[in-house]
């Protein structure tokens, strides 16, 4: 008998890790997507969060694999980025997140396992104390444990290190799969699901497109553009098994980045394609011909076209100039930056200044971002914060220089310089969920599959 409800235990687990699970969660995620343009009050996001909750809680409850969670945890944070300033809301609905995250305590109550620290442990220490001493001996109490600033305190400090902890003794306990793999398919179908989004918005409004007025501009451009910068280099991975279905996924992420209209994915994201090309080169010897045919090809069709490809994008073309008036704020919100560094170097102003909300409001339940990654860590954690960042990239790059010849280090790599090229210009690593979290897991799946072929080297 016990032995029956075991065997069902881990027929159900396998269908929630599956291939045939993650398409039937990107539909639904989908018609959340295509219900929300027509539904007052991100009422179809609403059900959306509710289905999605349900979801993950059943997960927690039968589930000891985080892994699990990635995918449906993903596609709601990609739908939500829509519901800009909806802080209140959404909040109305805060017994939700209560089931939510009981069923969370459940799960690493019940699920215990053997703690397992990697390399990566000591750099997310590091930024852990930078991030909770910010501000030390120049915010106020008020401004420090105002409950924005401790949202993202925590999340940025020990909670993401917390997160860590967790998320490295539940990751890759399911059975049936490579963990390697199973993680590029997932950020595979982030980035099939974020070109849907753009896709679908462009199709909505073909009748602007048609008049010639070239990329449509959307408020979420900057997020989605975040996503499919993390997920560009997963189908380049995989293009050495089925190389004409991914390298075509791989072509097809890049176009959307583009379309979203984000400066920041123009140039960036370019840059990050370059590097997927090169690599793919570099790495599929079998295809490696017919592969430089194909890429040569498209840069044939994109010389004959140029003309028209300019014209199209000319309004973020324009954007990218130093003429450009969007340019002010953001050097003003750098230079701030600048100014709070050398008003108290040691610890900066901490996340809970918002000083510099006289250049840039910022939205309900949002901080007062510096828009710049290294200008949030100067002004925000001074010196402390430069050292606590430093010694994480340094383990950081340990981690995926630790086998240079794996192509899924050289992936991980590559995603996360999308991501930190993002967050050059946009909050980018400094939101705790998703981008944070989907960062330090990476990092965990790629600390494991080390672990596992060092292992392997030894016997």
């Amino acid at each position: 008998m016990l032995k029956s409800k075991s065997e069902k235990l881990e027929k159900i687990r396998s269908l929630l890790i599956s291939n045939r699970f993650i398409f039937i969660l990107f539909f639904i995620a989908a018609a959340v997507n295509a219900l929300g343009e027509y539904f007052p009050n991100y009422s179809a996001q609403l059900v959306g969060f509710y289905i999605f909750g349900a979801i993950i809680s059943f997960i927690l409850i039968v589930c000891d694999d985080v892994m699990t969670l990635l995918y449906p945890a993903l596609l709601v944070s990609m739908f939500s980025i829509k519901c800009y300033n909806s802080f209140s809301i959404f909040i109305r609905h805060w017994p939700l997140g209560v089931v939510v995250v009981g069923c969370m305590v459940f799960h690493f109550v019940y699920y215990r396992f053997k703690v397992e620290l990697g390399p990566t442990f000591i750099g997310q220490l590091a930024v852990a104390i930078a991030v909770t001493l910010g501000g030390l001996g120049k915010i106020t109490a008020e401004q420090y444990f105002s409950p924005t600033a401790m949202f993202y305190t925590l999340g940025l400090g020990f909670g993401m290190l917390g997160a860590y902890v967790l998320m490295s003794a539940h990751i890759g306990r399911g059975k049936g799969y490579q963990l390697n793999i199973k993680f590029a398919n997932i950020m595979v179908m982030m980035g099939v699901y974020a070109c849907y989004m753009v896709l679908h918005h462009y199709l909505i409004n073909i009748g602007e497109v048609l008049q010639g007025d070239g990329v449509l501009a959307f408020q979420w451009r900057n997020n989605i553009a975040t996503f499919l910068m993390i997920a560009l280099p997963f189908p380049f991975y995989k293009s050495s098994k089925n190389r004409h279905i991914y390298l075509y996924v791989g072509v097809m992420m890049y176009l959307c980045l583009l379309l979203t209209g984000s400066r920041g994915a123009f140039a960036f994201g370019t840059v990050e394609f370059a590097m997927c090309v090169i690599s793919v080169l570099v790495y599929d010897k079998k295809n490696r011909r017919s592969n430089i045919l194909l890429f040569t090809v498209m840069i044939g069709l994109l010389t004959l076209f140029l003309g028209k490809i300019l014209n199209f994008f000319s309004d973020v073309t324009n954007r990218l100039t130093f003429e450009s008036g969007e340019f002010d704020v953001r050097l003003n919100l750098y230079m701030r930056a600048i100014k709070d560094f050398l008003s108290n170097p040691i610890f900066g102003r901490g996340l809970g200044y918002m000083g510099n909300r006289d250049i840039h409001p910022s939205t309900q339940f949002a901080l007062c971002w510096y828009h710049s990654l290294p200008f949030q860590i100067i002004g925000s954690f001074g010196v402390v914060g430069i050292l606590g960042y430093g010694t994480q990239y340094i383990f950081r790059f340990k981690v995926l220089l630790a086998d240079y010849r794996s192509r899924f280090n050289i992936t991980a790599f590559l995603s996360f310089a999308g991501l930190e090229m993002m967050s050059m210009v946009n909050p980018g690593e400094f939101c705790p969920i998703p981008y944070a979290l989907l960062c330090v897991m990476m990092f965990i799946v790629v600390e494991k599959c080390n672990a596992v072929r060092q292992r392997q080297v030894r016997t």
